[in-house]
């Protein structure tokens, strides 16, 4: 069935509306202009990624610049892209609140699936994208594939891209703008996956020398070239270039060290030792033996090919995954269910995506949920609760601007940027307003969260001791609080300090 652009349009709208209602409800409950996050509907881990995406994003679309007026640990593109639809649909005017966060939700849901379903149906076809998309909804469900984080952008961009990729090893397709774009986007939106982004420009190199069949037309250098002009002026316009390497490189160091190639190999080592390394890596195990099968019996085209999807199934390995984080080495397995299945009519493409269905079910084991800390789920619903009024002990509302006087600006010293967008209350500049363990072990971030305590003008919200997690930076930064600053006790059983009268 051939349609046109407006048929195509109208389509993916109902489809991307009726997703993002559906999700949304799930996980937001609005009573009478009350709304609350659904806690039982979503997991620890992902409320505080999005949370912080969402941040973010509101941030950017009231003015704010990445790496002074806030920092986080990402590259910002996922903060600049949300941050202009945002500003677009003039939800800019909303004050940090239960309904604001809400109304975000709702966005950043509809803005993700929108990624998702326009990515794929250009990479891949119009019903093939689609079908893509909503088995991929169906089937990794659990892991939130329509909340607005790095992983869940990253399964977006690299089923259709690695898709593209294996089209290109076969010599099946020139080089078309997706294949250009896809590993800038990957770095655009903070993805820290290396093997998304130096394999497929290798590939190209490889690919370009040897068969120029594959080369670009000139409209897809053009159109290439603006694009890329296009994602250096939102960069140039949002952030500050200065703070840009240290936010987004120096301060993961910590976490990522010594080097990529070394945590991969160490990540593979403990395989079976760890519950998380234990489901990652039979994920990897299952889509090892599928490529494999399919070489077998010559699904897959080339040695080549196949040598290419293990060396990106291992890249995938350079992190301690939990759970959601298995999903890139699960776009590539989407990428390979329709790339073997590109000649088949659409009712045997739908019977071979059910086949597999089957298949990932019955291997459903590997989505460990138990690997989540259900103490830390009461934590933060008890830390970041919104009844207390800041503003009444002197805390500055981010409402009204940066120019405020008389009031103090904010760091809560226990990772939750859900804080900032469920109560209005400024962020310190230069700071990444929540405190990571992770990040912690960075000296230089230490050394400004230490100056941040003797400045006057930044109050700090502090956890109880047993949930500092022997985090030895963090106590010894608290103590530091605590005697230089005036703490008081908050109903929560947290305390506020700030600057003595």
């Amino acid at each position: 069935m051939k349609l046109n652009l407006i048929s195509k349009s109208l389509i993916s709208l109902i489809i991307l509306v009726t997703l993002s209602l559906v999700f949304y409800f799930e996980i937001v409950v609005c009573e009478f202009n009350f709304c609350t996050i659904n806690l039982n509907a979503i997991t620890f881990y992902p409320y505080t990624d999005f949370s912080e995406n969402i941040v973010s994003s509101f941030n950017v679309a009231n003015g704010y610049t990445f790496g002074v007026d806030f920092s986080q640990p990402h590259f910002p593109g996922i903060y600049i892209l949300y941050g202009l639809i945002f500003k677009i649909f003039g939800l800019i005017y909303l004050i940090p609140g239960n309904l604001t966060t809400s109304v975000l939700i709702l966005f950043s849901i509809f803005i993700t699936l929108s990624i998702a379903i326009i990515y794929s149906t250009i990479a891949m076809g119009f019903w093939r994208g689609l079908c893509s998309v909503l088995l991929s909804l169906v089937l990794f469900y659990s892991l939130k594939l329509y909340l607005p984080m790095s992983e869940t952008l990253a399964f977006w961009i690299a089923t259709p891209l690695l898709y593209s990729n294996l089209r290109l090893l076969n010599k099946e397709k020139k080089i078309s703008l997706v294949d250009i774009t896809g590993p800038i986007l990957v770095t655009y939106f903070g993805i820290g996956f290396p093997g998304l982004l130096i394999l497929p420009i290798f590939l190209y190199i490889i690919l370009t020398i040897k068969d120029h069949n594959t080369l670009p037309t000139k409209s897809t250098y053009v159109y290439s070239i603006l694009f890329i002009l296009i994602i250096f002026f939102s960069i140039f316009v949002n952030v500050d270039l200065s703070e840009l390497y240290f936010w987004t490189i120096d301060i993961n160091t910590s976490d990522v060290k010594p080097s990529l190639l070394k945590n991969i190999i160490i990540n593979i080592i403990n395989l079976g030792q760890n519950g998380d390394l234990y489901s990652y890596g039979t994920s990897i195990v299952i889509i090892t033996f599928i490529i494999l099968f399919l070489r077998i019996k010559h699904y897959i085209n080339s040695n080549l090919t196949a040598v290419y999807l293990i060396l990106m199934l291992l890249s995938f390995y350079w992190r301690m995954p939990d759970s959601y984080k298995v999903l890139p080495a699960l776009s590539l397995l989407f990428a390979i269910i329709f790339y073997t299945a590109r000649n088949y009519n659409f009712d045997k493409l739908l019977f071979y995506s059910l086949f597999i269905i089957l298949l990932v079910i019955s291997s459903k084991y590997i989505f460990n949920k138990n690997t989540f800390d259900k103490l830390n789920v009461e934590r933060y619903q008890v830390s970041h609760s919104n009844n207390i009024d800041f503003a009444s002990y002197g805390i500055c509302k981010s409402s009204a601007g940066r120019n405020q006087t008389n009031c103090y600006c904010m760091q809560t010293m226990v990772f939750g940027p859900q804080l900032y967008i469920l109560n209005d209350i400024l962020q310190c500049k230069y700071q990444i307003s929540t405190w990571s363990s992770r990040m912690g072990l960075n000296s230089k971030y230490k050394e400004i969260v230490l100056k941040s305590i003797y400045d006057g003008k930044s109050a700090f919200y502090i956890p109880p001791k047993n949930y500092m997690d022997g985090d030895l930076a963090l106590e010894g930064i608290v103590l530091q609080i605590k005697n230089n600053l005036s703490c008081i006790h908050l109903s929560n059983g947290f305390e506020l300090c700030k600057p003595k009268e």
